[in-house]
């Protein structure tokens, strides 16, 4: 069965097919709005969706401390990992022969 969406971006263009009949409350998004099905057996329309309405801000104190940390790798870890891994091959090479 088809139900029209009423009020908003989609009002009158578009409508939703269903085999079941839609339970009252049920949500659909077009066009970044939210559209709720009614007891008239139509979906109307409730604002932009809250999960395309935008996020907060960034906290760049945490973007920071994250870029220090990466850094902190490839700068202190990195190298002494190097150097353990060649002084290892070395010993492993001595052995050998």
């Amino acid at each position: 069965m088809r139900y029209p969406l009423v009020g908003g971006p989609c009002d009158g263009t578009m409508s939703m097919d269903f085999t079941v009949k839609p339970f009252i409350g049920f949500q659909v998004l077009c066009q970044t709005h939210e559209y709720n099905f009614g007891a008239d057996n139509r979906f109307h329309d409730a604002g932009i969706a809250p999960i395309l309405a935008g996020g907060g801000t960034l906290d760049t104190k945490q973007i920071g401390k994250a870029w220090h940390k990466l850094m902190h790798v490839y700068a202190v870890e990195a190298p002494a990992a190097i150097r353990k891994a060649r002084a290892a091959r070395a010993r492993i090479r001595r052995t050998v022969r």
